[in-house]
């Protein structure tokens, strides 16, 4: 009977088929009741749980080397490190992150809740709801994903003590996480809004990272960089050492933490080098040290470049609000300060739609 089971027609599960389609179906499941020797509500109540089961499983949009890509079903087990886990009728599909287009699955209703408010820029209420999600999920892969959205909000609202608690408790789930890349940094030197991590909490969060190399890696990270004004002759040696790690990620933000540090001393020679040094970084982990570079030509009156960079970190990296809204800010500064006040204020307007709770979309007016 099971195998019977797998062969019905694929339109059995169609809901939206027109009438003449289900007078097929009601036929066929006629047909297939008297060929297994069963009842057909019988066979009906079969169907129903063999399509609920269908529905219920996790689907991975998997990118293949031509391009197009293929649907695996199955259940996502695992989604650590650099590959997800997927369980296929008891054969383990592994798929590495960089081949995952997307990922269907089910979610606890407060964590599609707080997407909608995302949307709609309640974001106290959407931060409030992700934090309900992770203690209705039980899957820590999908606990994960909530908790990389909350680091953003976080993040967005200038709650930067949370998001930093948050970014460990992900870490601590994940050391190898595919989210290292939203370590919540201090990249904007002029202003920090918000409540920031002290500095007695800087130096117990590095003194809980432990040695640097180890699984806390990031944790150091996130102390080092945020006690680099006040504390540099201790952090700056945890973040050249972090500089050289073997995690591209974690190599790669601690390096722009120190750029962040040089940049008001900074040439055009040593911007080439910088630019080198950020073509060979992972894509996810080159906003701040794109942003880093942006405001050094910007300091060295190198406006065009600075101008192109920032717009770079706009349309690569929108999801990055924290990154991303201030870039939009500066590179509709440098335009207003160049005379281009109708592009500035079209960059302005874009800054206000997308990133609507940040200060910087409240500080955009240029005296209007």
């Amino acid at each position: 009977m099971e195998i019977w089971l797998r062969q019905l027609p694929a339109f059995w599960y169609d809901r939206d088929l027109p009438s003449p389609a289900w007078t097929t179906q009601i036929t066929f499941m006629r047909s297939l009741a008297q060929k297994l020797g069963i009842p057909s509500i019988l066979l009906c109540a079969l169907l129903f749980a063999s399509a609920q089961a269908a529905l219920a499983q996790d689907v991975v949009v998997e990118k293949k080397p031509d391009g197009t890509t293929v649907n695996r079903n199955g259940e996502i087990v695992d989604w650590l490190g650099v590959s997800l886990k997927l369980d296929q009728s008891g054969r383990i599909r592994e798929i590495d992150n960089d081949q995952i287009e997307s990922v269907e699955t089910r979610w606890p209703p407060e964590y599609t809740q707080a997407l909608t408010q995302i949307e709609s820029g309640e974001l106290v209420d959407a931060a409030n709801g992700l934090g309900e999600a992770v203690a209705q999920e039980r899957r820590p892969w999908a606990q994960n994903v909530i908790l990389a959205k909350l680091i953003g909000i976080q993040q967005a609202l200038g709650q930067h003590t949370s998001a930093a608690q948050t970014f460990f408790r992900l870490v601590d789930n994940d050391p190898q996480s595919r989210f290292l890349h939203m370590a919540p940094l201090p990249w904007e030197t002029g202003k920090s809004v918000g409540n920031l991590p002290s500095t007695a909490q800087a130096q117990q969060w590095l003194a809980s990272g432990g040695r640097v190399g180890s699984d806390l890696a990031a944790v150091c990270l996130v102390a080092a960089s945020w006690l680099m004004t006040s504390h540099p002759q201790d952090a700056r040696p945890v973040l050249e050492e972090l500089a050289n790690d073997l995690d591209p990620t974690i190599s790669a933000l601690a390096v722009g933490q120190l750029w962040r540090q040089q940049q008001a001393a900074v040439n055009a020679k040593r911007l080439t080098v910088w630019r080198r040094r950020l073509d060979r970084m992972p894509t996810p982990a080159s906003a701040g040290p794109l942003y880093t570079i942006a405001s050094a030509a910007s300091r060295a009156s190198m406006n065009e470049l600075a101008l192109r960079d920032f717009m770079r970190i706009v349309i690569l990296h929108p999801d990055q609000e924290i990154i991303a809204a201030p870039a939009l800010y500066r590179a509709a500064t440098l335009l207003h300060n160049e005379g281009r006040s109708q592009v500035a204020a079209s960059l302005v307007e874009e800054l206000k739609s997308k990133y609507p709770q940040s200060p910087w979309a409240r500080e955009a007016d240029f005296g209007n």
